[in-house]
């Protein structure tokens, strides 16, 4: 939701209207995951960075908006990606999976 809010301030700032098709839980994506592959979810492994740690993405100084907007869109990808594996995934697909509304 931050991050969608900070989109919307940046996208006026430049007269540009945004119009999403959905929504895409990263930490909710990640909470399914974890619940299917054990019982329990240690504490803290449901932050941005722990989650992207478990990717192997780089880190990023948190709490910045424009970097945590592109630490969500690349743990996404990265998400979609493993999600998806060789196998062909509609974006509608992948996004009910993360929770969306459409």
């Amino acid at each position: 939701h931050l991050d969608w809010q900070f989109l919307q301030v940046a996208a006026r700032a430049h007269s540009v209207k945004l119009s999403p098709i959905g929504w895409f839980d990263t930490l909710q994506f990640e909470l399914r995951r974890l619940r299917n592959q054990q019982h329990h979810i240690p504490r803290g492994s449901l932050t941005l960075a722990a989650a992207r740690g478990r990717y192997r993405l780089p880190d990023y100084h948190a709490h910045h908006a424009f970097n945590d907007a592109v630490a969500c869109a690349e743990l996404m990808l990265a998400q979609g990606y493993q999600y998806a594996g060789s196998a062909k995934a509609s974006v509608k697909n992948l996004l009910q999976v993360g929770r969306v509304r459409l």
